[in-house]
Parts: C-alpha cells; structure tokens; sequence
C-alpha cells in the first residue's frame, strides 16, 4: 500500500485512480453518482448495496449504469462506504 502511495504522490495521480476508490457526487438529497462501483449486490426501492457503498432512501431507482459508472435517483436519507 505504501508503495502505491509514494507513485501515486511522485506521479501527481489522484489516489481514487491509484487504487480504485469510488467517486460519490451527490445532487441535494435526491441524485447520488458513483463512479467506480464494482457491481450491484443488493437491489430495491429502499436500499441499493452495492460493493464498495450501500444508498438509503424511498423510491430509488438507478437511472444510469455503465461499465464503472451507477446514477441513483430518489429520495436518498443515507449514503456511505462500506
């Protein structure tokens, strides 16, 4: 780990990028983007748990997905890394 860090320092490199975090933007209390999400291991209209964060809420749906991109849209009371 030690040794990712000093690269990621010598190479000006964003440590998310080094080692893989995901990225969370949140739009108010309604939209959360997560960028480097691994896969979806629990889906409903509450609770979206997915490998790296777990979203909380009332009527969530995911509106955008991609390779390493997820957009959550909905009423979000909770959003955290696991």
């Amino acid at each position: 780990m030690k040794k990712l860090e000093k690269i990621s320092n010598s190479l000006e490199l964003p440590k998310e990028v080094v080692f893989d975090l995901p990225i969370i933007k949140m739009t108010g209390s309604e939209i959360v983007n997560i960028q480097n999400y691994k896969q979806i291991i629990e889906y409903s209209e509450n609770y979206i748990k997915l490998k790296c964060v777990i979203v909380e809420g009332e009527q969530l749906i995911i509106t955008k997905i991609d390779s390493d991109q997820i957009e959550i849209k909905g009423v979000i009371k909770n959003c955290g890394i696991l």
